[in-house]
Order: C-alpha cells, then sequence, then structure tokens
C-alpha cells in the first residue's frame, strides 16, 4: 500500500505540514512513524477514513477533478491548434519541393 509524507499530505489537502502533524498528534489521521529519517507515513487507507471524517477536507478533490479538466480542455486546444500549424507546414514544403522539381527539371 502506498504510503505518503506529511508534507505530500499537507499539498493535497492545501494545509500547512504543521496542521497535518496536529491531526496526527489528535489522532484524526493514523500515521505510522518508522524513523527521525522518514518521519511520519500515511497510508492511503488512513487519508481516505480521514476524508470519510472530516468531509470539509473533499473539496481539494473536488477542485483537483476541475483544474484537470480545465488542463485537459486547454490542453486539447493546444493540440488542435499544432495540428493546423503542422498541416499549414507540409503544404507549403509540398510547395517548396515542387517548385524545386521544377527548378531541377529547367
Amino acid at each position: 500500500m502506498k504510503t505518503y509524507t506529511v508534507s505530500e499530505v499537507a499539498n493535497y489537502f492545501n494545509v500547512a505540514p504543521e496542521t497535518v502533524r496536529r491531526w496526527i498528534r489528535k489522532r484524526e489521521l493514523q500515521a505510522t512513524y518508522n524513523s527521525k529519517k522518514q518521519g511520519n507515513q500515511i497510508s492511503e487507507s488512513a487519508i481516505g477514513d480521514f476524508i470519510a471524517s472530516h468531509p470539509r477536507y473533499n473539496k481539494p478533490v473536488e477542485e483537483n477533478l476541475e483544474r484537470l479538466a480545465s488542463a485537459i480542455k486547454y490542453t486539447r486546444t493546444a493540440l488542435e491548434e499544432l495540428t493546423r500549424v503542422i498541416h499549414e507546414i507540409n503544404s507549403e514544403v509540398e510547395t517548396v519541393t515542387k517548385l524545386l522539381k521544377e527548378i531541377e527539371d529547367g
């Protein structure tokens, strides 16, 4: 099962790392402390349990989905524009190739 650091969880919920540590200290969020170097490790299931008991923190998921949908729309538009430009370039290359052939054939 994948685990996350305090910083990763803080970024996900858009809160300060100290907030995540406070949740852990208050036992609102389950974590495993393996070593000083690794710090607290939070499992996916612990995050799911936390969200289930704290619905207000479900919002970042919705916001992330909205940002993702917006990014997909932007990417699709950019790809369509890139495709159009590539077709224009190919057309110009064909024209130049024909002109060069005519010049060679004299």
